[in-house]
């Protein structure tokens, strides 16, 4: 159902329908999240909270992993509603219930959507923090569409910073991997990628944005989260080109940006 939200969401009521009539809890808890997640990601945050909060006093005595899934849906939702002090409390609570288990796919969803709510209010040291936490974690587990949304996120931070070129690198780079993979972006993500790349391409310019674009577009996914992680820890940088050049010595910045 990649790429058509329609018959995703019709899948996920009929999973619930026919879940609710036989009983089968795991149907159920999955069809609940998933259609949380795929009307949130559509862009109505408001319909996805009206399908997660009856839902609260089930998830609210479930075991840590349904817990962890569950309220970091929440979180999300309550994020993309502009309840921040909500998400920040729900979200924090996912996390511990994510490092109880070990598990790298809850830790690095709640890391990553906490991200976001330190973006939303703010704070994008707190924000690019988080999401780099998020993003190691999700590639020592080999957890590719959370990698690509990870690198999108700090995308979008690199043109709120006012790094442009970063910026167009990586969303083509992201964009590149998913046309690959047949992992399309949300609608929401969509958006945010395109409001970024409209920042960036007036912070460096046509002629630079075309050049990134075509650098972005050229990397793996392997190098593009290289060219994101330089300088933070031992992550090995590419062995040759641009993106194998720490950021202080890459030549002079182009106009308008830091």
């Amino acid at each position: 159902m990649a790429g058509n939200p329609a018959a995703a969401q019709a899948g996920y009521a009929e999973t619930l329908r026919r879940a609710s009539a036989s009983g089968g809890t795991v149907s159920q808890v999955w069809g609940i999240i998933g259609l949380g997640r795929l009307l949130r990601e559509g862009g109505d945050p408001s319909a996805s909270l009206a399908v997660l909060e009856p839902a609260i006093p089930r998830f609210a005595v479930a075991d840590p992993l349904w817990r962890s899934l569950f309220f970091t849906e929440y979180g999300a939702a309550l994020l993309d509603s502009s309840s921040y002090d909500g998400a920040q409390a729900v979200l924090t609570d996912s996390l511990a219930a994510g490092e109880l288990l070990a598990n790298p796919y809850l830790v690095a969803l709640a890391q990553h959507h906490l991200a976001r709510v330190a973006e939303a209010r703010g704070d994008l040291a707190a924000a690019k923090s988080l999401h780099h936490a998020s993003l190691a974690l999700q590639v020592r587990a080999g957890l590719t569409p959370g990698v690509l949304e990870s690198l999108e996120a700090l995308a979008n931070l690199a043109a709120r910073q006012h790094s442009g070129t970063e910026a167009v690198r990586l969303l083509a780079a992201a964009s590149a991997a998913r046309a690959s993979l047949g992992l399309p972006r949300s609608t929401a993500a969509t958006a945010a990628a395109q409001q970024a790349l409209d920042l960036a391409r007036t912070i460096v310019g046509d002629v630079a944005y075309t050049a990134a674009e075509d650098e972005g577009r050229a990397l793996t996914l392997d190098a593009a989260t290289a060219y994101a992680t330089r300088g933070r820890g031992n992550r090995k940088r590419p062995s040759s080109g641009w993106a194998s050049r720490p950021a202080r010595r890459r030549g002079r910045r182009r106009t308008g940006e830091r």
